[in-house]
């Protein structure tokens, strides 16, 4: 049987579109020269900056991280083990990314889509190979060692194009030995992985027959060492203390003590308390999150996730704390096979593994499989720092008083780079005098598979209302409004479509017309506050992950004759990153071409704008195209092959035969009975968006779902996604296009919007002359949902003229709502409903 054993070191299409057209005033325009000006970006990559050595100017990590993975695979082992957990997931993914690069079809779909990995071999290659080189940089502040081999035995051949790949973009070494001699082997692997772990592994390898019938062999190993920044905690201090443990029991623990400033946060969504306390060298820092109660272990390791652990650490506040926490140290080792395969990382296990980049078979030599993956693990936290350690074997607002953060009772905690936003190592402490443990044996019960019941109590428990979920608030109100709008039939629109081409509208308001604006909005009025809203915003509508492709654009068309505002080109151009071109508007359909073909391009062919091409009359001066597309593709793509033809209920009750999408596997569900409604997150590939189906508890109920677009005002976003659950299920998605032209003004007048459509607006920071007002507001929209993925458009047009049941199968076979939605900020970027297959 192959085997490939590794050493692991733990390492703590949517578019919208806004248009504004500006008719020619009565009144002599004096002509001015208006040069084309476009915004170039550069990639600028973040850096944390420290003012001096004494002060901790902490700024966290800025760029994309890959997380999602680390968090999955931690709480699946976590599922399998009562004790205390230490993980390493970069460790494993090092190792695992050695098969990826040589894995095909169905074996690099799973590793790519269970790893989270970017769309291109290149890209997760230009990814790891930046972590791998910040690794290497030398510092006197800690020490922190890496390294990687592959062992093939020398009766079969590596690809060369393999040997360069995986030296040159993971600095791995490939040596040839003959893998039926164990014993020397064995013996000289055990020596490098405890060299490179400082002596703390000694035995990697423990019985030497467990790899004579093994083809090739992957190691891994990392070790980090770390002193605490400012030498927080004096062995002085030290003194023993209770520790609570999860059954009601308590054991005396060595504490170490410490008073001083540090960053700190308080997250509701977790009920837990979160502390970093970083290490010497401006790189590295650890992060306790401690729950409220002694017995809310596993309530915070259901609920946590890198988007909330991000959105914390942005939110940290540099306090003095009182901080307590216990001396521990333990190992840990972890056969993850089972784990990996509730991952979806199967294909490498079996006789279907595809790892044919990586040798040439001679003669009769079978091809690679995986037959076990292990990881041994160690952590030591005292008064000094922390010591980590890991190998991974692949076979085949300041508040007046000081906080306090007493860690007397099981805490989670997670070792990150933050130059790079990696995590080192992820870990659960339940007993400081434990010092080992393993998944083998564990009495957890593992997730459950039972059919999905309705519960009797109510999943929103803490719901709240934040600053994001009140910045929010428009997009579901206006949805809601819209839904009254139009009762009947399949409907689809984009609420943060409608509220950027309104806040670029703010900008050119004064009075009572920006005052309704910003009301409506909810917008702060401060206004460095709403310019940084906005800024995250216009900041997440750009990114292209895995697949998966927001991209945001906006220019102003102005006519030679026509004098915008300096003032407000300036403001389009930093707030929204919005491009100025000249245009000949008295050649109408010349100056309408020329918008449509932008249009065109910057929606790849999504939005062709034929109301603007129809409704450009000879007087128009200024247009204003804001674009926002999206493209999505699921992470987990539905099989073309399971789709068939099943009954839709439409509200009527009739039955309906449309093509159903089915897939099983695990997703995020919840039964929210504060809207009496079935809720499942379908995530697409980039790991930031995700599509919400909401839909009643009964087919009889809600047949319309006007009751649940209602009802959706009163739960914010964040709440929704906070209280959804993981859980084994089959998806039966009808495959669906929809395209809506929506006229708006009178959603928006309903939601209190009425001074710019009336003749006394006062839009006098746009332009030099009279003031103007909206003549109409259209929004063209369309969606498309089949296996791949989604995409979706939104064209909204701005005119002005110059005064003058469930089960382990959920089934969406009637009516329900939908929403796209940025998960970390709970934007809603579409929201929809299906009634009726066409």
């Amino acid at each position: 049987m192959n085997h490939v054993a590794g050493i692991l070191g733990y390492y703590i299409a949517v578019a919208c579109l806004a248009t504004l057209i500006i008719k020619e005033c009565k009144s002599e325009i004096t002509r001015s020269s208006i040069p084309l000006v476009t915004n170039e970006t550069t990639d600028i990559v973040p850096e944390i900056v420290y003012r001096n050595e004494d002060e901790d100017d902490f700024v966290p990590y800025q760029g994309e991280r890959f997380s999602i993975f680390d968090w999955t695979l931690f709480k699946i082992t976590n599922s399998k083990c009562s004790g205390n957990v230490l993980l390493s997931p970069l460790s494993l993914k090092i190792a695992l990314l050695l098969l990826y690069e040589g894995a095909q079809d169905e074996t690099a779909y799973e590793l790519a889509s269970a790893m989270q990995l970017p769309a291109t071999r290149s890209a997760t290659r230009d990814r790891f190979s930046t972590i791998l080189r910040s690794f290497q940089t030398n510092s006197s502040a800690y020490t922190l060692n890496i390294g990687t081999r592959i062992y093939i035995d020398s009766n079969i051949s590596i690809r060369r194009r393999y040997e360069a790949i995986v030296k040159n973009f993971y600095d791995t070494d490939a040596i040839t030995a003959n893998l039926s001699d164990s014993q020397p082997l064995v013996r000289g692997i055990n020596d490098w992985v405890s060299n490179v772990t400082h002596g703390n592994i000694p035995r990697m390898i423990e019985d030497e027959d467990s790899i004579k019938n093994s083809v090739m062999l992957v190691m891994n190993a990392l070790f980090f060492k770390g002193s605490w920044r400012k030498k927080y905690f004096s062995p002085e201090d030290t003194r023993t203390g209770k520790f609570y443990t999860t059954d009601n029991q308590t054991i005396d623990v060595p504490y170490m003590h410490a008073h001083g400033r540090f960053y700190y946060s308080e997250s509701s969504e977790l009920d837990a308390k979160i502390l970093r306390l970083p290490y010497d060298g401006h790189k590295f820092a650890m992060y306790l999150v401690l729950p409220r109660t002694f017995d809310g272990i596993e309530q915070l390791v259901d609920k946590v996730n890198p988007f909330v652990l991000t959105r914390h650490v942005w939110l940290m506040q540099d306090l003095p704390v009182h901080v307590s926490i216990p001396k521990f140290k333990f190992e840990f080792s972890s056969h993850l096979e089972p784990i990996l395969r509730q991952l979806g990382i199967r294909d490498i296990f079996d006789d279907t593994a595809t790892l044919t980049g990586i040798i040439r078979p001679k003669g009769s030599s079978r091809q690679l499989k995986v037959t076990d993956i292990l990881q041994k693990t160690g952590i030591e936290v005292n008064e000094n720092g922390t010591t980590a350690y890991v190998a991974t074997a692949i076979e085949i607002g300041n508040k007046i008083e000081d906080e306090t953060f007493f860690a007397y009772h099981p805490f989670l905690f997670y070792l990150e780079d933050e130059s790079t936003g990696t995590i080192i190592y992820i870990g659960k402490m339940m007993n400081p005098l434990d010092t080992t443990g393993t998944t083998t044996h564990s009495n957890r019960r593992p997730p459950s598979n039972a059919p999905l019941e309705i519960p009797n109590t109510d999943l929103i428990l803490r719901p709240g209302l934040n600053a994001e979920d009140r910045n929010n608030l428009f997009n579901v109100h206006f949805s809601q409004v819209l839904s009254k709008e139009y009762r009947n039939g399949n409907l689809v629109s984009s609420p943060v479509s409608v509220k950027i081409a309104l806040t670029m509208l703010m900008e050119a308001a004064n009075g009572k017309a920006k005052s309704e604006i910003v009301s409506v909005l909810r917008l702060p009025e401060n206004e460095s506050r709403r310019e940084e809203l906005t800024q995250r915003t216009l900041v997440s509508l750009k990114r292209n992950k895995n697949g998966t492709e927001i991209d945001f654009s906006s220019r102003l068309w102005i006519h030679e004759n026509l004098r915008v505002l300096d003032s407000y080109k300036n403001i389009l151009r930093t707030r929204y990153e919005a491009d100025v071109e000249n245009i000949n508007f008295e050649k109408v359909q010349d100056a309408a071409l020329l918008v449509y073909e932008w249009i065109r391009r910057v929606t790849r062919n999504t939005i062709s704008s034929a109301s603007l091409l129809t409704e450009l009359e000879p007087d128009t001066r200024l247009v204003s195209t804001s674009v926002i597309y999206l493209k999505g593709k699921w992470l987990k793509s539905f099989d073309k092959a399971k789709t068939k033809l099943q009954c839709f209920y439409r509200p009527d009750g009739i039955c309906r035969n449309t093509y159903f999408m089915k897939h099983e596997s695990t997703y995020r569900y919840a039964y929210i009975a504060s809207i009496e409604a079935h809720v499942l997150e379908i995530p697409y590939s980039d790991g930031k968006t995700s599509m919400l189906t909401l839909m009643p508890s009964s087919r009889e109920k809600d047949p319309e779902l006007r009751i649940l677009s209602e009802d959706l005002t009163t739960v914010p976003v964040s709440a929704i996604l906070e209280n959804l659950k993981e859980r084994d299920v089959t998806i039966y998605l009808p495959k669906f296009n929809i395209e809506n032209n929506l006229n708006l003004i009178s959603s928006l007048q309903r939601l209190g919007i009425k001074n710019i459509f009336q003749s006394n607006a006062n839009l006098t920071k746009m332009i030099t002359t009279d003031s103007v007002y909206v003549t109409n507001f259209v929004q063209n929209v369309k969606i498309e949902i089949d296996e791949e993925g989604t995409l979706a458009a939104a064209d909204t047009e701005l005119g002005y003229k110059f005064l003058s049941s469930w089960g382990n199968d959920v089934k969406m076979d009637r009516p329900f709502l939908f929403m796209i939605v940025d998960s970390v900020t709970s934007t809603i970027l579409f929201s929809g409903r299906f009634v009726e297959p066409l």
